[in-house]
């Protein structure tokens, strides 16, 4: 539902929730608690005759007994309200409780080999405290996140998402794998990407968030071991608190608890910028001509995988299709240079996944879209306007509609409020200029300006601005870690004090 300035209105459409309860609960216990109804049935409905089973209302605060002979339940609810009205609880016999115990233990024990696998053991504790810190910020935000099943507020993208990956499951297990690919869309409108991440999660977490989050918890630790091969440890331990737990940068894109929000809401940002970050981490490591690059086919892997996640992020956002596209031809310009050929071409059939897009529009749909078609309403002006624009500002000429359309993209894209952060680009332009950098710091500073200008010409705010001012920030710590700005102005206001105090 596409009413962007109506979120009350959104917020309380009606949600409808089916659960099917398979013969292996009996002996369990259904608790309700809303509008909930049901009928026990000895045969399978399929998903366009649900509206002719004759359902019947359970009593609020009743429990239903799942006895012996019962061959499958149906219940359905439905909330027509800005909260959470409706619960259903199973009150698990003793076999699922059981496989509930072992499914925690394997679990536990993936999770324990996967910590002792990180080596320094600083590691260990650095991805320990992001999944704690994943899961405080998912309960503030929505409990049903972690304890239950995770609804999508009416109207919002989540909701569409997760319904597309429900059709998706639907048509794999019918066998029907041409509509599967198709994700329920001729040509896509919609990011891409997220509807096959969440079918794919569906197969082994069913309707949880729990894949989403689990993939959240490695933002923090990426951006820990980025910032300590780019900067150093000590830094890097105090980027990583205030990212977790001090999110006073929140604006440039550096607060965790907005890319939780988003994990939550079932958008794809968060999930684009951690396949980013770890991107990074491993075109930070190949940009260190000090160390060699060895022929290994573990090395080979990582440069498929680091070609694929780059794709997949473009794909799931196609808005950081530019930071994806210079990430990739940078790292096949360095192997390259090294003369690892192999490599290069590794890297680049990887990326090249991307235009899977492309094919999907123009076999179902036959429509020459890269991405989606959103530009048609995501773009508020085309080439022509802004030429126009450019015009009537030479003219003085400010009450042009055009014109007055790009300030209020600008006034969007950085808030008077947000004054700080002209200041820092202009630190960051300034010291790049004058002083030498690294080729990986001007292939960020790249990334950075391309996504700005996306921003510029497309939606400049919330959301989609995370990566842009997030890439700005990394730039302005690189910057002020090279050149000790804090304490230069420290220092200077010291001196200058104590000149005027000897004046005195």
């Amino acid at each position: 539902y596409a009413l962007v300035y109506d979120k009350k209105f959104r917020r309380i459409l009606p949600f409808y929730v089916l659960y099917e309860i398979p013969k292996i609960a009996k002996d369990s216990k259904i608790c309700i608690d809303g509008n909930v109804y049901y009928y026990f049935s000895h045969e399978n409905f399929e998903a366009n005759e649900i509206q002719n089973i004759p359902f019947k209302r359970i009593q609020n605060k009743k429990c239903l007994e799942l006895e012996n002979n019962f061959e499958k339940l149906y219940i359905v609810g439905f909330s027509i309200n800005d909260k959470d009205n409706i619960s259903i609880q199973l009150q698990k016999n003793t076999f699922l409780k059981l496989l509930e115990i072992i499914k925690y233990i394997i679990i536990i024990i993936f999770s324990l080999f996967f910590l002792f696998q990180l080596k320094p053991y600083i590691n260990s504790i650095i991805y320990f405290i992001s999944v704690a810190a994943t899961f405080i910020w998912a309960l503030i935000k929505d409990s049903n996140t972690i304890f239950g099943l995770r609804y999508f507020r009416g109207g919002a993208d989540g909701v569409l998402y997760n319904s597309y990956a429900q059709d998706i499951v639907q048509n794999i297990n019918e066998g029907n794998f041409l509509l599967a690919l198709r994700g329920g869309s001729d040509v896509f409108y919609f990011m891409p990407g997220q509807r096959y991440f969440n079918a794919f999660s569906k197969l082994f977490f069913g309707d949880s968030n729990y894949a989403y989050l689990l993939i959240s918890t490695l933002l923090p630790f990426g951006l820990f071991v980025f910032f300590k091969k780019y900067l150093n440890e000590k830094y890097a331990i105090i980027l990583f608190i205030s990212f977790v737990f001090i999110p006073v940068f929140e604006n440039m894109g550096f607060g965790y608890f907005n890319y939780i929000w988003q994990a939550v809401r079932n958008h794809a940002e968060t999930q684009s910028i951690i396949l980013i970050m770890f991107s990074l981490i491993f075109i930070l490591d190949i940009s260190d001509n000090s160390k060699t690059i060895d022929n290994t086919s573990n090395t080979n892997l990582k440069t498929i995988i680091v070609g694929l996640c780059l794709s997949f992020a473009a794909i799931s956002r196609p808005n950081f299709f530019p930071t994806t596209l210079f990430l990739c031809s940078y790292v096949t310009i360095i192997f390259a240079l090294k003369k690892h050929y192999l490599k290069s071409v590794l890297i680049f059939f990887s990326f090249s996944t991307v235009i899977l897009c492309l094919v999907h529009n123009i076999y179902f749909g036959q429509s020459f879209y890269l991405f989606t078609y959103s530009h048609v309403h995501n773009f508020p002006l085309n080439f022509n306007d802004y030429i126009d624009a450019i015009k009537n500002l030479i003219l003085f000429d400010f009450q042009n509609q055009n014109l007055k359309i790009i300030f209020n993209q600008l006034s969007l894209w950085n808030p008077a409020y947000n004054i700080h952060r002209l200041l820092i680009i202009a630190i960051i332009l300034y010291f790049i200029i004058t002083r030498k950098q690294t080729m990986f710091t001007y292939l960020l500073l790249i990334s950075a300006i391309s996504q700005h200008v996306v921003l510029l010409i497309s939606f400049p705010s919330s959301r989609y601005a995370y990566l842009a001012w997030l890439l700005t920030f990394v730039l302005f710590l690189k910057i002020e870690f090279d050149n000790q700005l804090v304490k230069t102005l420290f220092f200077w206001f010291k001196r200058k004090s104590s000149i005027l105090r000897n004046l005195r």
